[in-house]
């Protein structure tokens, strides 16, 4: 029985717990995965773009050569 008694209390004690650690916005690891995503694709375009540009600027140098 007092085991029995012991299981409920943990219990109620953790679910307590837990509703406690609920996530604020001001959490430092919370983050907008929407706002990240499009960053990175601006980032990975601007870098597709250079690495174009530094592509097509060799070729046209050993054209004239």
């Amino acid at each position: 029985m007092m085991k029995a008694l012991a299981l409920v209390f943990l219990t109620l004690l953790s679910l307590v717990l837990a509703e406690g650690q609920q996530t604020t916005e001001n959490d430092p690891f919370s983050f907008d995965y929407h706002r990240l995503r499009v960053g990175g694709l601006i980032l990975a375009a601007v870098l597709c773009l250079i690495g174009i540009t530094i592509l097509l600027s060799e070729c046209v140098f050993q054209f004239y050569k």
